[in-house]
């Protein structure tokens, strides 16, 4: 049933593209929004960015329109969205005079024009859509429905994600099968439950053997589960199936999730040495670099406000990678010979318009990039290049995000069983220390 939505000004800040995300429904901007999205167009924030596209939309539709009948066109009738039906309406009127003084606080007068838009078209539905949440709760106090924005959110529910089955249990013969020939068709009971390229675990009684599913069959690993990559050996078997995924080339995209200590960073990291100066590049060497993306969350994303050359501007953002440097190839590294040519640092910020061929690429704390960051990084994505995701979801710094909301999650969401090549691995096991675990659980 076709529905009124009015939209907040965070949604547009969020997305610009909002505007078109709501099919055949009607879609209404209060002039309060309009005010709002002017105080936001300076800097070079992402909100800022995004508050220019809005308003470059909004003066596209409004070009050549007047408010008067009889000429190009009638603001009243509403400006087609698209081609499904959906309009674009502005909530302009002059409110009551009883009103019009006191109501300084734009969430107060939105809600007085979602409820007069509500009593003038009661046959259809009007709703509120705003990332607000204490706005959404006054909303509905004051009897109006409200919404957050989905349309750029993950579908999958997070926690149920975590939990999904990655053991199966098969008959012996199953097994037996797989290590013989390598590769096996799987049982028809379980062609529901897996997905293309995902990691599971064959399991009767005591046999057991790590596998993915991919091209109809479940086959071994590349990564040899107890073996050392550069020093460092997988300890649970999702590490296993994260090593593995690194190292394998048909796994081009790889996202790993889990929480703060079950080595995600250290085991990519490894892999990506490995590949590039250890001894998997002796195999024919595919990448030249290992480049890594961390987001700058305690700066605002402005590095210019802090002291120093980029070099010292970024470094505090990566010490986390300079200690996992440390774990993999000993208290020298940060002094490696050679280190700069083939280990990359990179902000978000000075990405645009670079390509990466033949690199291998790690985005560490990807939770704290929007969607549309990551995809800002993967469509630089050249020749040969590998791209490795990692985070914990439920641990989000930024602000304007949420488990569902992040890039990590959205894209996980967006590609698993659909993209070739890519494949994901959920770690649940802290390995940092049991401390480290205790405090991932508990708090």
């Amino acid at each position: 049933m076709k529905k009124n939505y009015i939209l907040d000004t965070n949604v547009l800040l969020h997305d610009p593209n909002a505007l078109f995300s709501f099919q055949e429904n009607d879609v209404y901007l209060p002039i309060e929004v309009i005010v709002e999205l002017d105080k936001f167009k300076k800097g070079s924030e992402e909100r800022n960015v995004h508050a220019r596209e809005a308003c470059h939309h909004l003066e596209k539709f409004t070009e050549g329109y007047t408010n008067q009948r009889n000429h190009r066109g009638d603001f009243d009738e509403g400006l087609s969205l698209n081609n499904k039906g959906g309009k674009l309406f502005f909530l302009t009127s002059r409110l009551p005079d009883n009103l019009e003084s006191r109501l300084s606080y734009v969430d107060d007068r939105i809600i007085v024009r979602a409820q007069q838009l509500a009593q003038k078209d009661e046959q259809v539905e009007t709703v509120v859509v705003t990332k607000d949440v204490n706005l959404r709760i006054r909303l509905r106090l004051a009897g109006v429905p409200a919404e957050d924005y989905l349309h750029d959110k993950a579908a999958l529910d997070l926690h149920e994600f975590f939990n999904r089955l990655v053991k199966f249990e098969v008959s012996p013969e199953v097994i037996g099968a797989f290590y013989r020939e390598g590769a096996v068709p799987p049982p028809e009971q379980l062609l529901p439950k897996l997905e293309a390229n995902q990691y599971a675990i064959l399991k009767h009684e005591s046999m057991s053997a790590l596998c993915k599913y991919r091209e109809g069959k479940l086959v071994k690993l590349r990564y040899v589960p107890k073996s050392e990559v550069e020093g460092i050996k997988s300890r649970n078997y999702s590490q296993a199936f994260l090593l593995d995924a690194c190292i394998d080339p048909e796994n081009t995209i790889v996202a790993g999730l889990g929480k703060a200590g079950t080595g995600k960073t250290v085991l990519a990291l490894a892999a990506g040495i490995h590949q590039v100066i250890g001894q998997g590049q002796r195999h024919g060497k595919k990448y030249k670099k290992v480049l890594i993306f961390r987001p700058t969350i305690e700066s605002g994303k402005e590095l210019g406000f802090l002291p120093g050359e980029l070099e010292d501007k970024i470094s505090p953002h990566f010490q986390s990678i300079d200690t996992a440097l440390r774990v993999i190839m000993g208290d020298e590294a940060v002094d490696y010979p050679g280190l700069s040519e083939w280990l990359d640092y990179r902000p978000i910020n000075f990405v645009r318009g670079d390509t990466f061929h033949n690199q291998y690429i790690i985005v560490d704390e990807a939770q704290n990039f929007t969607p549309k960051e990551i995809k800002q990084i993967g469509t630089r994505l050249g020749v040969d290049s590998k791209m490795i995701l990692l985070g914990d979801p439920f641990q989000i710094d930024n602000p304007y995000l949420d488990e569902k909301s992040n890039g990590l999650t959205v894209m996980t969401d967006r590609f698993r069983g659909k993209v070739p090549g890519f494949s994901y691995v959920i770690l649940d096991k802290v390995e940092r220390s049991k401390e480290a675990q205790i405090f991932a659980d508990y708090l």
